[in-house]
């Protein structure tokens, strides 16, 4: 057969056509589709990266605000000392001034008690006259000193500075270089001083600068143990990772515990021989902010011939430098997937047809070339040569002719004469014959019509296809521009729209339960419940796609109650590993005028439609909620759950804004836990951070959904209450003191630990005008009820 000039021509044709009609699709697919999937996840690594900077930059703002704070803090604890002090110097120069002592009694008995004096870590307050000389002071090697020329380690002058700042305004801070009491490495310390005019004195007390360090030190190892946390739990792509390191290249944390804090600038990489850390420092300062470069793999160690890359940001408050780091070959590992697939049916479809073709062109060949060769022997003159194909197709039908033809013309030559008129009827039948051909070849020419309107059709689906496919790329950058997850659902609604017209579907979101899931957007006519359990259905409770084709070919959700001509699809909503939600897509019937196999060809599609939307919904919801979560935490207070005091700053404002312009109240109550310094020096800090713990949930529990709970730094509290008056604020403030008295009790080392609490009540605007002086006035009162014995609520001064 291959001898045949028309079977080489006719296999060739059906050759080279599959041939380019497989290469054309491989080549105008695969380079499409592996730019497309690259770049979706390289995005993705890149959004993961972006979120753990933004993270981190807020956590330094929280730091750098609490510093700030608690200096501030500091400063005024040292101002109420000094008024304290100042109050007992008071009273004891109105015992000499009522004849009770001598002017000398009343002043030695002063500084004998002040000298005396002892408060925090060693602290102290001291006398000086206007000559500079330290007529008070707890350290005998100074008491009575002349400090007039004493100067700190930075050659600065000491005492002379405060008597000048106090004699000239009445109060004021200094800072300089001393030794705490009792220790020999000099401290920057800022000192408060107050003058006292009835005796020429000039009194100061002083805190150190490492006491405030060492809370901000404290609370910055816990933002990085916090960030370790979340470092070790992020992956890119299959084996990705992030991890953070400084300029010194000191790796700070990395997922791997063994290389966590070490120096790694000895690591170099192989192309180059430079140091990695290096290049990776000079890629955050490009445009791009990537680094390319040769590695090893875990399974495969010692082999730098994987390609990889990271992508850099620095962080100049903290002068860190953040890296996500994966290898290019698992970004591409979808699109090589998709490609080995698109090239293993080409393959497949490729020597399908050309077996068909084969075959087809054998069943049509063989018996033509055993007619041609039937042919050639009747016309060399062998009237006894027969066609031995038999069936009842068109060659059957020709060889039983051919047959009888040289049959007929052997016989006419012996008796032609006798034979005209059977001769005759055989041409008749001939014609009958051909009559029926022509109705064959018409018949086929019907078929050869239907083919073609069947290929209008696929090219009609190809032309819904691109519109699919717009409509997806229109999506993608929609929810890739969403800034809350009610803009997400707006999107899909509209893409579900263009996509399956006159069908009918839903979009259900998972509730904080975790077991309710609730309708957020819907489409078409679509009547099924707007609200269930998570168990009723079937998607969700495997985890996978759920389908049902027919009514009664499967087991149908509980959440479909009305019942479709064709069926439903359940597709769970999956992100980082978290059930997000369902969508839910029901489909019209079978079309009349597609086969049972075109029929599936579309059911297939759009589940995979339906499929690809999901996909890029969880990632959309999976990111948005990443952020929300990250805005919760540079609002929140760690510990305590509470808002922060940044936070409490900007809804005092915003409250009081709000009832300027209505004409109302708004309550704020300053809390201070009792003895808190002395319980965190006996029990230690994590005793005391669990006292706070109690405290914020206490509070919580206790005040109204429109109150505003707040830690305003250390063991003080701030509660911010909009339309409160100030009877209303006392009330709850006393009911407050005495819930914390009688009910709240912390457990610690098995042993219960009763809590009190010291409150200063204020209202705006009885008691300020603003919120600078409303807190003033509530701290002014928490003060008066702490010197006043503690465990006790005081209300602020009235503004006349």
């Amino acid at each position: 057969m291959f001898s045949s000039i028309l079977y080489r021509r006719i296999c060739f044709v059906i050759l080279f056509t599959v041939l380019c009609y497989s290469v054309t699709i491989y080549i105008f697919s695969v380079p499409l589709i592996n730019k497309t999937v690259y770049s979706r996840e390289e995005e993705a690594a890149k959004t993961i990266l972006d979120n753990m900077a933004e993270f981190v930059k807020s956590k330094h703002f929280s730091l750098e605000t609490y510093r700030a704070s608690a200096l501030d803090a500091h400063k005024k604890e040292l101002k109420h000392i000094i008024q304290i002090q100042e109050n007992f110097l008071k009273a004891k120069y109105n015992q000499y001034k009522t004849g009770k002592l001598t002017e000398l009694e009343a002043k030695q008995r002063a500084l004998e008690t002040l000298r005396s004096f002892k408060y925090g870590n060693n602290d102290y307050v001291w006398l000086s006259s206007y000559d500079s000389v330290l007529i008070s002071h707890p350290d005998p090697k100074l008491h009575n000193a002349d400090f007039s020329q004493v100067k700190d380690i930075d050659g600065n002058l000491i005492v002379p500075p405060m008597v000048r700042v106090a004699r000239e305004n009445g109060e004021g801070y200094t800072s300089y270089w001393w030794k705490r009491l009792g220790e020999e490495k000099p401290i920057e310390k800022i000192t408060y001083s107050r003058h006292f005019p009835q005796w020429e004195w000039v009194m100061a007390t002083g805190v150190y600068i490492d006491d405030v360090e060492a809370e901000i030190n404290s609370l910055k190892e816990k933002m990085i143990n916090e960030l370790r946390q979340m470092i070790h739990t992020i992956k890119i792509a299959r084996t990705g990772y992030m991890y953070i390191f400084d300029s010194n290249i000191n790796m700070i944390m990395h997922p791997n515990p063994n290389i966590e804090n070490t120096d790694f600038s000895s690591l170099l990489n192989p192309e180059t021989s430079k140091s990695i850390g290096r290049e990776l420092m000079a890629a955050a300062k490009t445009p791009e902010g990537k680094l390319y470069y040769k590695w090893d793999k875990p399974d495969d160690k010692g082999y730098y011939i994987y390609d990889k890359i990271s992508w850099v940001i620095y962080n100049k408050e903290l002068d860190w430098y953040i890296v996500s780091s994966v290898y290019t070959e698992e970004l591409n590992s979808s699109a090589i997937m998709l490609r080995n697939r698109i090239f293993s049916v080409s393959v497949v479809m490729f020597l399908l047809f050309i077996g068909v073709a084969i075959i087809f062109v054998n069943k049509i060949l063989v018996p033509v070339k055993k007619l041609s060769d039937m042919a050639v022997r009747v016309k060399n003159g062998d009237l006894s040569a027969q066609c031995d194909i038999t069936g009842k197709d068109e060659f059957g039908m020709l060889a039983m002719t051919f047959n009888g033809m040289v049959s007929q013309i052997k016989s006419h030559i012996k008796e032609l004469d006798s034979k005209v008129q059977e001769r005759t009827r055989e041409l008749d039948k001939k014609n009958e014959k051909l009559l029926k051909e022509i109705a064959e070849r018409n018949r086929m020419e019907l078929e050869t019509k239907k083919a073609n309107e069947k290929l209008t059709i696929w090219v009609d689906e190809l032309k819904q296809h691109n519109h699919e496919m717009s409509l997806l790329n229109q999506m993608g950058d929609m929810l890739q521009a969403c800034h809350t997850i009610d803009e997400t659902f707006r999107v899909i609604t509209e893409t579900f729209e263009g996509l399956f017209p006159g069908e009918a579907g839903s979009l259900f979101f998972l509730k904080n339960s975790g077991n309710l899931l609730e309708t957020v957007a819907t489409w078409g006519n679509y009547s099924d419940d707007d609200i269930f359990q998570r168990e009723h259905c079937w998607g969700l409770r495997r985890g996978k796609v759920h389908q049902v084709v027919k009514p009664g070919s499967g087991q149908v959700c509980q959440h479909v109650k009305a019942t479709p001509p064709f069926g439903s699809l359940c597709v769970p909503l999956v992100g980082k590993s978290e059930v997000l939600g369902m969508l839910h897509l029901r489909f019209d019937g079978y079309d009349p005028d597609l086969s049972e196999e075109e029929n599936k060809r579309l059911l297939e599609s759009k589940q995979q439609m339906v499929m690809t939307v999901a996909d890029h919904l969880s990632l959309s919801l999976a990111n948005l909620k990443l952020r929300d979560r990250l805005q919760e935490l540079s609002i929140r207070d760690p510990l305590t759950g509470l808002y922060n005091r940044r936070f409490m700053q900007e809804s005092l404002e915003r409250e009081i804004i709000t009832a300027q312009r209505d004409n109302s109240d708004v309550g704020i109550i300053m809390i201070d836990v009792d003895h808190f310094k002395e319980f965190n020096d006996n029990y230690g800090h994590e005793a005391g951070d669990v006292v706070l713990k109690e405290l914020g949930a206490y509070f919580r529990k206790n005040f109204r959904g429109g109150d505003i709970a707040c830690r305003f730094g250390g063991e003080e509290f701030t509660i911010i209450m909009p339309g409160t008056s100030l009877e209303n604020a006392h009330k709850r403030a006393e009911k407050l003191h005495l819930g914390v008295k009688n009910e709240l009790s912390v457990k610690y080392l098995d042993k219960n630990h009763n809590i009190t609490i010291s409150v200063g009540v204020a209202v705006f605007p009885v008691n300020g005008s603003n919120s600078k002086d409303l807190l003033i006035a509530s701290d002014t009162a928490l003060y008066q009820a702490k010197n006043a014995g503690r465990n006790q609520v005081v209300i602020a001064e009235i503004i006349k």
